[in-house]
């Protein structure tokens, strides 16, 4: 039987890093532009290509993460601005579902003191407040999954697990 696969997207936001970078690079094009243009005007129009820089460095470090369901079988993956995917970490199944839950439930905090052998942080952003997480464990290997879900992905968990899942 052919299951269909079913992906939900959540883009990542830049780390500091990364805005960094862009808004470094810009101000030292710009600055360049700005001096060659005033010393060599007839160079302005081989300038313009310099604005293209910035422009793919934002697009470079665009990134989403998708999830994506076959039937019980969870993959994280992240997407690049191409649309290149890589896998993040091992698939969790929702049979080994264990806990799902919001960060801010008590859950959280206990499930924080066990070992694992598998992380997965697939949050947008650290101060996500849409963060859930949830933890797996398949034949004594322990995964913990910190991601963005939407309400269909919740629903579609639910099918799977709804005894386990309190988001």
């Amino acid at each position: 039987m052919f299951e269909r696969e079913k992906e939900f997207v959540a883009p990542k936001a830049k780390s500091g890093a990364e805005l960094g970078i862009v808004i470094g690079i810009t101000a030292v094009i710009v600055a360049l532009v700005a001096v060659l243009v005033t010393k060599v005007p007839w160079i302005a129009g081989i300038c313009a290509f310099l604005v293209v820089v910035p422009i793919y460095l934002n697009f470079t470090f665009k990134k989403e993460y998708s999830y994506a369901f076959v039937g019980d079988r969870l993959t994280v993956r992240l997407v690049n601005f191409k649309g290149k995917k890589t896998d993040i970490g091992q698939p969790v199944f929702m049979e080994d579902l264990v806990v799902c839950a919001k960060d801010s439930d008590e859950r959280y905090n206990k499930a924080l003191k066990d070992t694992y052998s598998n992380l997965i942080d697939a949050r947008t952003s650290p101060n996500s407040k849409t963060a859930v997480f949830a933890v797996f464990d398949r034949a004594g290997q322990k995964s913990l999954v910190r991601f963005e879900p939407v309400d269909m992905m919740i629903a579609e968990m639910k099918g799977f697990a709804g005894d386990k899942i309190f988001v």
